[in-house]
């Protein structure tokens, strides 16, 4: 089918300028190009509309001229409507009249129907028109409107519990096209639920997708910008069918109900692919499901769009640039740490560097690098591909850039040393809080002090933080309170302006929209590695440091508040109170 922006092209309604601007947009923002379009009144929410309706050959309706029977009101749930934006109109036998702004979301419509009960019979209406009738049907009932959520509760499921397709098993391809599998076609219904959860979880910018029994309920979360979000509500009896349709998907045991499972697959979207980790978890009530999302959309593997200061980004790059040495990047779980190294890989690929991966597990695949997966055999050690035994085959293979996806054991620290002292540049993550910390957490794995500092390149520590969403962005004035947790001088703070999000349909009320990341840079050089050597105290080292110009954690995220980019709150709840 044609694509919105591409039929308001043909109407004249924008120009092939405004709609390659807006694609550069949705490479920062993730939002779909119609919507940048409008938030920046470049189309009125009418003329998109209207082209929805040509689009997919629906009636469009002046929402403003009509008034609703309070009748209907009573059979469509207030949360229903808030959840999926949508105005219902009227009632024709078990027909329901509705309008939204955006037909193409048959996620949204599909969970109408299911909810209700009813069949929906689809009309248009401007996305400000369907925003103004909500807000009335909110006000006659005394309710307050808030930012979408899509959570669902005690979601109908009877025609759920169907037999799985056994056919499809044996048929299965390990790469599906998203299209294909959110259309309705002739799937039972277990099989279009599971592809639309997969599909909104996409759309979303999830990062995982949590499926969590219970006693009574099954409960639907996406990890969006690192927070867990409900989603969705689903009856207990749907588990068995729900665990065991995403378990075809990924070529798992369907009959293994003890065991923790592991797997993965791929599905195409917009000419991309996606690709699924699936993690199968037994507990009391049954088995939970954790999928990660690796969508490279919503990772660009460049350093300048990660959000790392300018003279940060060219002195990691310089130091990428060395042919040999140890570049170390540490943080929590989920902190981005792959994701710098990938980035930094990314720009180093060239014909005249051979690069060399060890992971565990692979991410993202980058073309031009020969990338490894850890492999343990439970049952045979002997066969198991550890992360020191590949990085002593890789060094045979001639490499002239190492990646080791964690440095864990004192086997793997040694072997990673050697390897940045014989001319190779290695990179690699390891765990610890801060920059100096992974000193003290690599000499505990008994490396050799002095080999170690001599071939030590850069330390950096980062973490993610959540920014303020662009389309509900505003200001106000620093609390006394908060300037008081976030460690801050409150003399400095007081008639401050820092911005906040008041939450609108495009973050899905919770006023942020992506992430970006701030961090902790050491750039080695022999004053810090005397100090090193010399067994100086932390405190000392780290005053060094700092007088060279290195950033806190700290100071990284103040600058970003500082500059509208996060919020106070966030700043607390990453880097903690009073830090």
């Amino acid at each position: 089918m044609k694509k919105i922006e591409q039929l308001l092209l043909e109407k004249g309604t924008i120009t092939q300028n405004q709609i390659a601007w807006a694609h550069s947009r949705r490479d920062v923002t993730n939002e779909r190009v119609v919507n940048i379009l409008v938030g920046e009144n470049i189309v009125r929410p009418e003329e998109v509309a209207r082209a929805w309706a040509e689009l997919y050959q629906l009636d469009y309706v002046d929402l403003d001229k009509i008034s609703i029977d309070p009748e209907v009101l009573l059979r469509v749930p207030d949360n229903i409507i808030r959840a999926y934006q949508f105005v219902p109109i009227e009632i024709h036998d078990d027909d329901l009249v509705l309008a939204v702004p955006d037909p193409s979301d048959s996620f949204a419509i599909e969970s109408i129907k299911m909810v209700t009960g009813m069949n929906c019979r689809i009309r248009v209406a401007s996305k400000s028109a369907v925003d103004r009738k909500i807000l009335e049907i909110m006000d006659r009932s005394g309710q307050k409107v808030e930012g979408r959520s899509t959570r669902l509760s005690n979601v109908p499921l009877e025609s759920l519990i169907e037999d799985v397709n056994v056919e499809f098993v044996e048929e299965l391809k390990k790469e599906v096209d998203l299209d294909l599998a959110t259309s309705d076609g002739d799937h039972t219904p277990v099989i279009t639920l599971v592809n639309k959860i997969i599909q909104n979880a996409v759309k979303m910018r999830a990062s995982d997708i949590h499926i969590d029994v219970f006693e009574k309920n099954l409960v639907v979360k996406y990890r969006i910008d690192g927070v867990l979000q409900e989603q969705m509500q689903l009856e207990r009896k749907a588990h068995n069918a729900i665990i065991s349709r995403i378990k075809v998907i990924a070529n798992l045991d369907i009959t293994e109900k003890i065991m923790p499972q592991d797997s993965s697959f791929k599905m195409k979207a917009d000419d991309s692919q996606i690709d699924f980790r699936v993690s199968v978890l037994p507990s009391y009530y049954g088995q939970n499901i954790v999928i990660r999302v690796l969508n490279r959309k919503t990772t660009p593997l460049n350093l300048t769009s990660l959000g790392f200061q300018t003279d940060v980004v060219e002195s990691l790059r310089k130091s990428a640039r060395r042919p040999y040495g140890l570049i170390l990047v540490t943080g929590p779980t989920g902190s981005g740490k792959t994701t710098t190294l990938y980035s930094t890989l990314n720009e180093m690929n060239a014909k005249q560097k051979k690069i060399i991966t060890i992971e565990n597990p692979i991410e993202f695949q980058i073309p031009g690098v020969h990338q490894m997966q850890v492999n343990i055999n439970p049952l045979d050690n002997v066969r198991s591909l550890t992360f020191a035994r590949g990085l002593r085959s890789i060094l045979r293979h001639d490499p002239d850039i190492i990646m080791i996806g964690e440095i864990r054991d004192s086997e793997t620290a040694d072997i990673a040393i050697q390897a940045a002292s014989t001319g190779h540049l290695v990179l690699s993550t390891i765990h610890a809080n801060t920059s100096l910390d992974v000193v003290g957490r690599f000499l505990s794995l008994d490396v050799d002090r002095y080999l170690f500092t001599n071939c030590l390149n850069v330390i950096m520590a980062q973490r993610l933080v959540r920014t303020i969403c662009p389309y509900c962005k505003m200001e106000r004035e620093v609390t006394a309170n908060e300037a008081r947790m976030a460690g801050l001088d409150i003399s400095k703070m007081k008639g401050r302006r820092v911005n906040v999000g008041k939450g609108c349909q495009s973050c899905n009320g919770t006023g942020y929209l992506g992430r970006t990341a701030i961090c902790e840079y050491i750039e080695i050089d022999d004053d810090i590695r005397q100090l090193v050597d010399e067994k100086a105290s932390f405190v000392k080292i780290r005053r060094a440091a700092v007088e060279k110009g290195m950033k806190t954690l700290r100071e990284s995220c103040i600058e970003k508040v500082l500059k509208g980019q996060t919020s106070i709150e966030e700043f607390i709840n990453v880097i903690g109170e009073g830090a």
